[in-house]
């Protein structure tokens, strides 16, 4: 079946092609008109009305990116919406278009991962300052940190008091500098670091086993969240949705907390946020799994989700389940721990946010992710990119209005490396 717009052209064309009379200039340019205008209609916000503000804000913006295109293409130089983010970024921090969009409102962030969500420079200048800091070199040349409340040796690594460390480096600037470039994806250049995609989650993953046990210290987690909520404000994001298990906190003493101890910190932050800065809406939390793990795991979070949807609605979102998609289980591995709560009787409807269709190829587990978030009704799908090889799908997450969480970078990264994207070059930099 031709393109509906194909279809709309050939119409215009017939009365050109049989008509006996010549057709006037204005004619043919009104027709055109028309034919812009319809196709127009059709795109992806064809049918909003912008209010006066808003088509003068919007022409603002449109003037900022007709004059980068003209640029790009008069002067053949780099147009930065096309390039990797890899190279483009510090390109968009400088153009006025990224100063106005910097200074408006944002509404939600709703797909936050807890460890990667404070800046690295905060996590560096603050939190590797603190007592009880520890770091150990791996085989492999990156930064284990840890904390201890005295030293800790194992067999193989040998943990040093980060404040020591740098007392004794004679250049303190240095010394932080390489931190920052021994937790950063960012350090080198990506397309040597990373051959492909898989490479890209390897350093992925060993960035939160380098930082796991130093931000999931209580005090840190708590200073962490309240830091976390005043960049996103200062970005005039007004509201978060945050992924974790929250179930990893530990104190000093090697006290290990629980999902509901995390959620209740977590609340306590939030509230105390939105109290001191009442134009900040609130903050949730999406407890999230990983799809590695045992389906009988999966199931207890999922209980435990459930739980704590029931008893916290105010904070507790729904559950989740992040990783590798194109590496670990699909979503129907684990059909039996997800179809659960709906399985009670009477049913209950805990929401989902399921991570889905994180790839640009076709007929893959990956793909049919999709699937299995439709069938269980999920609220939102993260990512999603597969949607487009999908038309019933597609049809589908209308019909049932599941928002799709859309992350341009990460859909970048995916048609970049031709392997399922990740989420890695937004959130660790």
């Amino acid at each position: 079946m031709p393109h509906l717009t194909t279809q709309i052209l050939v119409s215009l064309l017939i009365p050109l092609l049989t008509r006996s009379t010549p057709l006037e200039t204005s004619q043919y340019l009104s027709m055109r008109d028309d034919l812009i205008a319809e196709d127009e209609h059709m795109r992806l916000g064809g049918h909003l009305v912008l209010s006066v503000q808003e088509q003068r804000m919007n022409e603002i913006f449109m003037k900022e990116k007709r004059a980068m295109i003209q640029t790009s293409r008069t002067n053949r130089s780099v147009f930065v919406p096309s390039t990797s983010f890899y190279h483009s970024r510090r390109l968009i921090e400088e153009t006025p278009l990224f100063e106005k969009i910097h200074q408006m409102p944002k509404g939600a962030a709703l797909h936050i991962h807890d460890m990667s969500m404070v800046s690295l420079d905060w996590l560096v200048t603050n939190v590797t300052y603190r007592d009880d800091v520890y770091m150990c070199p791996l085989a492999n040349g990156y930064l284990n940190f840890q904390v201890f409340n005295s030293s800790y040796q194992t067999s193989d690594c040998l943990w040093k008091l980060v404040k020591n460390e740098r007392a004794a480096s004679g250049n303190v600037t240095a010394f932080d500098l390489n931190l920052k470039n021994n937790l950063t994806l960012m350090g080198s250049d990506p397309f040597l670091t990373f051959a492909d995609n898989q490479a890209a989650w390897v350093r992925f993953g060993l960035f939160f086993r380098q930082v796991s046990n130093l931000l999931y210290h209580v005090p840190i987690y708590r200073d962490m969240l309240w830091q976390t909520l005043r960049e996103f404000r200062d970005a005039n994001v007004q509201y978060l949705e945050i992924r974790g298990s929250f179930d990893q906190m530990f104190g000093l003493d090697g006290t290990r907390y629980d999902t509901e101890f995390g959620v209740l910190l977590v609340k306590q932050v939030a509230d105390q946020f939105v109290k001191t800065y009442p134009d900040f809406s609130g903050v949730k939390v999406i407890l999230s799994g990983i799809r590695n793990r045992n389906s009988s795991v999966i199931l207890e979070e999922v209980k435990t989700a459930m739980e704590l949807h029931k008893k916290y609605p105010e904070v507790v979102a729904g559950y989740d389940m992040s990783g590798n998609e194109a590496l670990y289980n699909p979503l129907s591995y684990y059909s039996e721990a997800l179809l659960y709560p709906s399985r009670q009787d009477p049913p209950y409807k805990l929401p989902y946010f399921l991570h889905a269709g994180e790839t640009p190829w076709q007929g893959t587990e990956t793909g049919f992710n999709i699937a299995d978030a439709i069938l269980l009704n999920a609220t939102r799908i993260g990512h999603g990119y597969a949607l487009g090889k999908h038309p019933k799908f597609l049809q589908k997450v209308k019909e049932q209005n599941i928002a799709v969480e859309v992350q341009p970078i990460s859909n970048q990264a995916s048609q970049q490396y031709k392997i399922s994207a990740t989420s890695y070059m937004l959130n660790f930099i």
